[in-house]
């Protein structure tokens, strides 16, 4: 490794995480490495979470808590990166937690790579957060099939064995440098960042690795989280983001068999986007007719239904039809 301060920065937003917070933090303090930095961004929240951040400070020299007005998770991590100085980056959600012997495993498979990968691809865990149920979610993939390869080869590895991907920020380590030097920075003001950070961070890489090991403990089927809680802003910033994704795959993939796989990626995500118009999201049926050119590149049954009702009916009609045959479907499951 360079001549950085620290080795890693693992960077933490919080917002209103007093019940998650000890959990998160113990899981990094018994993971930690030597020269490791932990920064905690403390955005805005309004219950016990900044106290405990600047416990945690106080009581722990390498640890920085940044205390901010709440702009959302992309300018918490946002805010994180400016204080970053790590060679690598590790973005870690305040209410998971990290397998213990993550960052000591990190450090061992970088060492022993004979070049520096810019980003590292690592597995998960799903934990549910009611029943504590543990659920893999790693990639039918070992090291060798993503070894030192350009970024665009590791998104091909990636959606070949995995088509639906979905794109969490957190599990992969990012070399600081190579992230200064493209300008990336987390979308402020929208949901489904990583939508846009992930496959942009991974397709301008000169160098990407997959260590097969399990890097976060994500926590899912909490009531009040994010992703959980589903809002007309939610469904309108999904819809925002695929189309900025769209956009990416179609300007910087030249590779055509790679870009259509991206491309049917965020058509899924479309699909996603009105399923959730179906389940009672209020307000987006124009911004899921604005972006309706996205349904394009779905090929699961339930897009190409939406596809073929679209077409025959136009979108208004085709929409309804098809949120009929949903709802009907759904209600024999």
């Amino acid at each position: 490794m360079g001549n950085n301060e620290f080795l890693l920065s693992v960077i933490i937003p919080v917002y209103n995480m007093e019940k998650y917070l000890q959990r998160c933090v113990e899981s990094v303090l018994s993971a930690q490495i030597p020269q490791m930095q932990v920064i905690l961004v403390d955005d805005g929240s309004t219950d016990a979470s900044p106290a405990m951040c600047d416990k945690y400070a106080a009581e722990h020299s390498n640890f920085v808590v940044v205390h901010q007005e709440n702009g959302g998770l992309s300018a918490a991590r946002n805010t994180g990166m400016k204080y970053a100085n790590g060679e690598y980056i590790f973005f870690l959600d305040s209410d998971d937690a990290v397998d213990c012997e993550l960052f000591t495993k990190f450090l061992a498979f970088e060492s022993e790579k004979p070049y520096t990968p810019d980003v590292v691809l690592c597995n998960a865990t799903f934990v549910h957060a009611v029943t504590g149920k543990h659920t893999p979610m790693n990639l039918a993939l070992n090291d060798a099939d993503i070894d030192g390869v350009a970024g665009v080869d590791a998104l091909r590895s990636i959606l070949t064995v995995k088509p639906d991907f979905e794109w969490h920020c957190w599990r992969c380590f990012y070399r600081r440098e190579y992230i200064v030097q493209q300008g990336l920075e987390f979308p402020v003001g929208r949901c489904y960042e990583d939508v846009k950070w992930t496959p942009d961070a991974l397709a301008n890489a000169q160098c990407v690795a997959f260590m097969p090991v399990v890097s976060v403990l994500y926590t899912f089927g909490r009531a009040d989280s994010i992703v959980n809680t589903v809002s007309t802003k939610k469904v309108i910033d999904k819809l925002v983001i695929c189309s900025d994704a769209c956009q990416l795959a179609k300007q910087n993939i030249a590779d055509e068999g790679l870009r259509r796989m991206l491309l049917q990626n965020v058509g899924e995500l479309y699909i996603s986007a009105f399923r959730n118009y179906c389940y009672g999201a209020k307000g987006v049926y124009s911004y899921l007719k604005e972006y309706a050119y996205l349904l394009q590149h779905s090929q699961s049954r339930f897009g190409k239904l939406l596809r073929k009702l679209t077409k025959l009916f136009g979108f208004r009609i085709g929409s309804l039809f098809t949120k009929l045959v949903f709802k009907i479907i759904d209600a024999r499951r």
